[in-house]
């Protein structure tokens, strides 16, 4: 007898085999399948219930936990939450007792601006004036005129350039430029130097400078960097608001930038202004001085 196959089921069959006479006979046979129907059914609405949960985790942690949190506050309001971390927890173990730390008031108070303040200093030599220092250094320039790209801003100009001794070489030159307001206040000072060891004339120039800018300035701190500018080397100083630096270019070995300017914003002034408003610190003079020593600036004395 041939058994019908039964596509996705099991089958089992029991036969009976019996003797009539000499021909065996069959008797009985039952087929009883096995049926794993209820299996699949398990494993789909598992992979059903994965998917939902993943769904639903999304939606819930989406927009930052927006919707999770919206949940939280429908099932558990804010007021139970509150109640629930207000609750004192005891601790268990050795405790340490409190301890007071006592710390000095001025610990904690903020200085005033009046006590921040620095003292301040310009260039007391005005444009006219160091410009015609300038051309008895030999430092020749046209004199403290408008300047041509900034009407407002006012300079003097000392610029010598030689022949390169080399064809591949920089030529010798040295620039020099004093710039400042209509009013004469020169607020910086700016020199170039270029191949300063094959020009003995540019060398001399730029000393000449430096040692002119110590003279009509009279800032004697300022001696120790205008000597290691005189041996090449960089610097870079800020003294009472004046900074001072001497970079080299890399663009050339013998390039040399000197930079010497304001570098306040107003801040410093302000506040020197307010401290000396607020606490002198001069004393007045014993003796009147003469009146011939307070002169406006660039007054001649009377004959």
């Amino acid at each position: 007898m041939a058994l019908d196959n039964m596509p996705g089921r099991a089958q089992a069959a029991e036969v009976t085999v019996k003797k009539s006479g000499d021909a065996p006979a069959i008797q009985l046979v039952t087929v009883r399948p096995v049926r794993n129907g209820r299996r699949r059914l398990g494993v789909l609405l598992a992979l059903s219930l994965l998917v939902v949960v993943g769904l639903l985790l999304t939606v819930l942690l989406a927009r930052d936990e927006r919707h999770l949190r919206l949940l939280q506050d429908y099932f558990f309001p804010a007021s139970t939450r509150q109640d629930r971390a207000e609750q004192t927890i005891s601790l268990r173990g050795r405790r340490i007792p409190p301890l007071t730390l006592r710390l000095p008031q001025r610990f904690l108070v903020v200085p005033p601006l009046l006590e921040q303040a620095v003292f301040l200093r310009y260039f007391h030599a005005d444009g006219a004036r160091f410009c015609t220092a300038m051309q008895k250094a030999g430092l020749g320039n046209g004199g403290w005129t408008a300047a041509a790209a900034d009407a407002s801003m006012f300079e003097c100009v000392s610029e010598t350039t030689e022949v390169a001794l080399k064809p591949d070489a920089d030529a010798p030159s040295f620039f020099m430029v004093v710039r400042g307001d209509s009013t004469g206040r020169i607020m910086q000072i700016r020199l170039k130097i270029v191949q300063p060891a094959d020009s003995s004339d540019i060398r001399r120039r730029f000393e000449a400078a430096l040692q002119l800018i110590l003279d009509q300035t009279g800032w004697t701190d300022l001696a120790d960097a205008m000597a290691e500018m005189r041996r090449l080397s960089p610097v870079s100083v800020n003294h009472f608001g004046i900074g001072l630096k001497m970079t080299k270019e890399f663009m050339g070995p013998q390039r040399y930038n000197v930079s010497m300017m304001l570098e306040d914003d107003g801040e410093l002034d302000r506040r020197s202004r307010a401290i000396l408003q607020a606490r002198p610190t001069l004393s007045p003079p014993k003796k009147s001085l003469p009146v011939s020593l307070f002169r406006p600036l660039g007054s001649r004395p009377a004959r």
